[in-house]
This record gives C-alpha cells, structure tokens and sequence, in this order.
C-alpha cells in the first residue's frame, strides 16, 4: 500500500508539473519549433528582455498589483473591523453585499465597471479609461477577498483585548494598531497576499477596464498566443514560475526556523518592508520610463506579434511623437474594445470585413493622402478593393490567401493534384482533416466548394454550404485555429486550411508540409492601417502610417511577421527566395477567383451564426 501511495503521489505531480517542465526545456530551444528541439540556447530569454511591449506590461501588471494589493488591504481591513462591531441582521446584511462579488463570474464585475466608467466619460468627461480606471477596478475587485481574510482573525479575536489596553491607559488608535492589528495580521498578510495574487494573474477585469494606455501582461500574452506562436511566452512563463517557486522556498524556510525570538523577527518585517518599497519603487520607474508627457501621444491597436517594435523607437526619434502600442487577438475583440467607448485609439489594423463593417458604422477617418505620401509604393493590386472602392480610408499593411496545407508523406500525391477545395472532403483521410474554429473561414471554403461568393446574401447557398460542413464533420479531427502549427508541424493530421504566411512557418518546422491555394478559389485578406473618426491626433496618426510605408520600414515589418507584403519597394528589398514562392506571392492568374470577405448583412450574419451552431451542437 505504501508503494502505491508514492506511486499514485508521483503520477499526479507528474501530471501536474510535466508540461511545465517542458515549457522550460522548450524556452532554451535555439529554433521556434513547438516539436524539435535544436539546441540549447538563451535566444528567446534575449529577445524577451528587448521586447519593450512585454516590459511595459510586466512595468503595469506590478505597479497595478502592489498598489491594489496596498489600497485593498487598508480598505478591506478597516471594513473588516467596522462589520465585526455590528450585530444581528445589519452585520449579515453587510457580509452577504460583500460576497456577491466573490460568488459573481468576474466577467460581471468587470463589464460593470466598464459601464460605469464609461458612463462617467460620456457623461462628465472627467477622465480617460486608462491606468487610472484600471487601478481603481482593482481596488474593487480585491477589497471582498481581503474582507473575507480578515474576518475569521477577527472572530477569533478576544473582545476584551482592545478595552483593556484603553484601560491601561492607551489611546483608542494606539490600541487598535499596538494590539488589535499585531493579533490580526496573519489575515491581512493573507488578505494582502491574495490581493496581489489576484491581481497580478487577473485578465477579466483588465481587459475591459484598461482602456487604450495600459495593457497588462496577461493580455498582452493572450494577444500573443493568437498570431505565430512566439517561444519568447516560453521563457516569460518560465521566469513567472521560477519567481514562485523561490518565494515559495523563501516562505517555507522561515517557517521552518518558526522559533525565533520578537527581537529577531523585526529585522525579517524590515527587510519584508524594504524589499515591497523596492518593488514599488521599481514599478513606478519602469511605468515613468514609459510616460511621454511633454510629448504628443498616439495610441495604436494591432495584432499581436504584427511589428517589430523597434520601429516604433525609431518612429518616435524622428518625429517626437510617442507611440503607446497595445494588442488584440482578433478583430472581434478590436471591435468590441473600440465600439464600446473603452477605449480611445488612434490607427486601428483591421482585416477587410471589418474594415466594411466599421465603414458601414462610420467608425472610420477619411485619410488625408497629402500627409501619407508613401501610400505611392503601395501596389495597385491592392487598391480599390470592395470594402473601400475610392481608397479612401485604408492603407494595406499586409495581404495573404487561405491555402489547403497536406503533409506530402501523408496525402497521395493523386489526391492533390487537382489543387481542389474537396482533398478537405476525402473520406480516405477521415480522422486527419482539421478545419477552421471559426464560422467565416469554414463557411468560405464550403460557399467555394460549390463556386458560390464567400459573401453571398442567398440563404439557400448558405444552406447548402452548411449541409456540405455536416457531411465533413465525421471526417474532421478537431475544429481548431492556432493548434493548427502544433498538430501540422508534428504530423498528427494530414490536411488543414490555413493562411499562407502561417503555412510558410509550418513548413519550417517540417519539411514535409506543401500547401496551395484551391482552385475554386478561397479568401483574399488584406490587413490595413485606418484611422478612427473620434481619433484626438489625427494628423500624427496619418505621420505614422507614413512611417510605415517608408520602403525600409515595411521591409523590416514584412521580414518580421512573415505576411506578404503590399509594398512594392519593400518586395524589391526582401530576401528573393520569399518572394518567388508562388503560393505567398501568387501572381494575379492565381488569384483571380479569390475574395475579400464583406461585412455581412444582419440577417445574413445571424444565419451564417445559426447554421454554424448547429453543425458543432450535432
């Protein structure tokens, strides 16, 4: 028996702590790959410390959770105090008010303060979601949790301790700071810890409260995960949990010399203070560095992984003006932050539909060309596409197809020679196929299939698309996005559709990847710089698209992001390997049954949303 018990205690820590230990092994991994390992190297550690974007989350998220963790602390203890001394139904009453944001999704808690902040914007124009509306969520949202650290201390507390120290002769404050808080401080430290844990691991309430100048680290990795997977969320993670552990030792080695005289203990409760004094200290250096008050200040909102943010130094050299760069996963998330009034940005980079889409609202700027004379090297190929006809309000950053990518060892050489849409329909390869997690893109191959327009506004072809999604479904191995690289690059499926700039990473990790792009035809996406029709700096934004489009600059983005580009002077100036590939750079033939996604019609949107639903529900 006793064997058994270590040999169940080894499997569930082993289950536990397995995939972290690779996560570190694959942080001193000297290629990407998430699947072969080519030595060992402190590349991506390197990268990590000279990524200005994860440094001034890091800077946030800690400056936030020290400061919140403070605040929270005081409040939640002093509340702790006052709901003690009541009695009966008031002191239940309290308690209960006090639970409801612990036992609420925090989901509700913090679309609730994005109200209510924006509502004081709207309404009293007296402040700016920002740090400020961030720090101040997070006050609220920690002061239940310390309240409930507290209490029990409290209860346990003798109710004659304080009035005896006040019939000695001590002051009520004195009391209450001399002997009430020495008798209750494991609570608040316990409160305080929490606080500051909860804080820092937070990604709800930031999200929604943080506005367009203070993104935390939590988002900032999420926005990470949804473009190339970067191996520098490797080496973060590893230090986040390198930093545990230690304190970890530290905590469990001063309980193990317990026994310590009070007069030894001060010196540990000094150098405890010191060392939280240092790390607000730092905190509040590293978030001033960040700070260009003297300096206007553009706020710009891209993909994740979309620049090489050393241009954005450069940009700021050359003209004075700061960039404050924040992420989004998706163009959904970019939507929803920019259409509820959360935030205010200046250059958005949305994809062709919700570009259409944002027009169709008048979210957009009309540009001003004659402060955006670069727009020149942009190739005519991508101007005057559907979404804007007079090119008006966009200029391209990036452009790319959905490709079909096979494993040539794995696929018949027969079955793809047709470069056809239906190799995602071949019943010889059922349990290999992986498809797209999201409705536009599945449904767009499936309109393809039967030669129908990705934007159709029929409901019988949608219909038909969605009985075509039906008959794959046995086939399909998992419905996924991202997990595409893992699963492509290991050779667990044969088959997935993809973009082409990702299909070119894939084929790095693994040599036996090939892709094209279905003759039928599939999505031709373009990515393009606009400016937001409430933007305050109108004129710098339209500096920085400029900047953008200098022939140097748009190659240093197109070799750092592995997306076609639209330039046509920085095509020139790219390695010739890239831009001979015939699939990422497909000649106007190639691409001539391809097709902008449009914003889709109410209707047309809530059915494409319906059929969706019922192909995952059955």
């Amino acid at each position: 028996m006793k064997y058994l018990s270590k040999i169940y205690n080894f499997l569930v820590f082993g289950f536990l702590y397995a995939p972290i230990l690779v996560m570190i092994v694959y942080s001193f991994n000297a290629e990407k790959s998430r699947t072969n390992f080519g030595g060992f190297s402190l590349r991506w550690y390197a990268e990590l410390f000279n990524d200005q974007i994860i440094l001034k989350s890091l800077y946030i998220s800690l400056l936030v959770a020290l400061l919140s963790a403070i605040i929270a602390t005081v409040i939640g203890t002093l509340a702790s105090v006052g709901i003690h001394s009541m009695h009966g139904v008031k002191k239940r009453a309290y308690l209960a008010v006090n639970n409801i944001p612990v036992t609420n999704p925090d989901i509700v808690t913090a679309i609730s303060m994005m109200v209510l902040f924006v509502f004081v914007v709207t309404h009293f124009n007296k402040m700016q979601m920002g740090f400020g509306t961030l720090l101040i969520s997070h006050i609220t949202f920690n002061i239940p949790y310390v309240i409930l650290s507290v209490m029990p201390k409290l209860r346990g507390l003798n109710p004659n301790i304080s009035e005896a120290a006040q019939d000695l002769g001590c002051p009520p404050a004195k009391a209450f700071l001399k002997v009430v808080i020495p008798q209750i401080s494991e609570g608040i430290v316990t409160g305080f810890i929490m606080a500051f844990t909860l804080s820092l691991d937070d990604f709800v309430i930031s999200y929604f409260n943080s506005g367009s100048t203070a993104q935390t680290l939590p988002v900032t990795i999420y926005s990470m995960t949804k473009r190339p997977y970067s191996p520098k969320i490797n080496a973060l993670s590893t230090l986040l949990f390198l930093s545990v552990m230690i304190l970890l030792v530290i905590v469990n080695l001063r309980k193990k010399g317990g026994g310590e005289s009070r007069s030894a203990a001060h010196p540990k409760r000094r150098i405890v203070a010191f060392v939280l004094a240092g790390c607000i200290l730092f905190s509040l250096m590293g978030y001033a560095g960040y700070r260009s008050h003297d300096k206007v200040t553009i706020n710009v909102y891209n993909w994740g992984e979309y620049i090489d943010e050393e241009v954005l130094d450069i940009f700021e050299e050359q003209t004075g003006i700061h960039v404050n760069y924040t992420t989004y996963a998706s163009n959904e998330e970019m939507y929803a932050k920019v259409s509820s009034g959360a935030a205010l940005f200046d250059v958005v980079i949305p994809s062709d539909y919700m570009i259409d889409k944002m027009l169709h609202e008048d979210m957009l700027a009309e540009l001003d060309f004659d402060n955006i004379p670069n727009y020149k090297y942009i190739g005519e190929d991508y101007k005057g596409l559907e979404y804007d006809p007079d090119n008006q309000y966009t200029v391209p950053y990036t452009w790319g197809t959905t490709v079909i990518i096979y494993n040539t060892k794995m696929v018949d050489p027969e079955d793809v020679a047709e470069q056809s849409v239906n190799l995602l329909w071949n019943e010889k390869y059922a349990g290999q196929i992986l498809m797209f997690d999201n409705p536009r893109d599945a449904f767009g191959l499936a309109l393809k299939k039967y030669g129908y327009s990705m934007n159709t506004t029929n409901p019988d072809e949608w219909k038909t698309a969605a009985e075509a999604l039906k008959e794959q479904k046995p086939l399909v191995q998992a419905y996924v996005m991202d997990q595409i690289f893992d699963k492509m690059s290991a050779g667990e499926a044969a088959i997935a559709p993809y973009y082409a700039g990702d299909a070119l990473i894939i084929q790095e990790d693994n040599p036996d990847v090939d892709y094209y792009i279905p003759k039928e035809g599939a999505n031709f996406f373009v990515d393009a710089m606009c400016i937001l029709k409430n933007s305050t700096h109108k004129t710098e934004a339209e500096a920085f698209i400029n900047f953008m489009c200098e022939p140097e600059i748009a190659t240093r983005t197109a070799d750092y992001i592995g997306y076609a580009t639209p330039h046509t002077a920085a095509r020139e100036m790219l390695d010739p390997e890239i831009t001979a590939n015939p699939v990422v750079y497909a000649d106007s033939e190639t691409l001539k049954d391809t097709e902008v996604f449009l914003y889709l019609e109410p209707k047309v949107s809530s059915l494409q949303s319906e059929l969706w639903t019922a192909i995952k529900k059955d």
